[in-house]
């Protein structure tokens, strides 16, 4: 009986240390928890935090708009660039075309057809 009693006893001694290596270790995880939740942001640096992320999105939309603008300048720009080479281009055929004249088989006159005589050959 002494001999299930010394068992009995290394037995609990051995489940008892093991739970207690188990608390240790679920000791030492809430420490590790803890010391996360100090070092989180608290509840004035999360408002900071939402107002700083407010201001950069309002910078980016600013920054956005400005971009917009831009670009429709440009659009502007280009587009009377390409009427005013369209109206030089138009002006230019214009004032040149009265000068060009057409010019068929060497003559400069009217475009009707030409009657050209053929004289017979002279036979030596």
């Amino acid at each position: 009986m002494s001999e299930s009693i010394h068992q009995k006893d290394n037995e609990q001694d051995s489940r008892l240390s093991y739970l207690e290596s188990k608390i240790e270790s679920y000791r030492e995880k809430m420490m590790a928890v803890q010391q996360q939740l100090n070092n989180c942001p608290k509840g004035d640096d999360l408002d900071r935090l939402y107002s700083d992320i407010d201001k950069l999105e309002t910078r980016v939309k600013e920054l956005d708009s400005e971009l917009r603008g831009r670009i429709r300048k440009n659009e502007i720009w280009i587009a009377g660039a390409g009427a005013v080479i369209a109206s030089i281009t138009t002006i230019a055929g214009i004032v040149i075309s009265p000068e060009v004249k057409e010019v068929k088989n060497g003559s400069n006159g009217s475009t009707q057809q030409e009657v050209v005589l053929q004289l017979p050959r002279s036979r030596n």
